[in-house]
């Protein structure tokens, strides 16, 4: 798990958030591969940014609020990362199926293909 310090009493405190975690914690792990695909992914960087400065203009005195608004981002990078892995560790191949629906409209089928066997 994680540790976050809180700040009653102290807003003036609140220009970084601090966590403690032990070295082995998953929940560090999960922080550092976050950032590692943020690094190397300048338009997530610039989605993540405008979703996290939207988000703290919408609810700047709900941290709740505030955590739900940029979560489904923060799912999608998640998704992006997990399918990244598999695609460089498992040699797997994305493959998207595009059907076209009687009413006009496309629907888009992911799925991977594990390759190079």
């Amino acid at each position: 798990g994680r540790e976050a310090f809180k700040y009653d009493g102290k807003e003036h405190l609140r220009k970084h958030h601090l966590y403690v975690c032990a070295r082995d914690c998953s929940e560090l792990k999960r922080h550092i591969a976050f950032l590692d695909y943020l690094r190397s992914h300048p338009e997530a960087v610039r989605e993540y940014s405008r979703i996290k400065e939207e988000g703290a203009r919408l609810y700047p005195d709900d941290m709740d609020k505030y955590i739900e608004y940029k979560s489904p981002l923060i799912q999608q990078i998640y998704e992006k990362m997990n399918t990244e892995f598999l695609i460089r560790k498992h040699r797997i191949t994305v493959i998207n199926l595009f059907l076209l629906k009687g009413n006009g409209n496309i629907k888009v089928i992911q799925y991977l293909e594990r390759t190079g066997l």
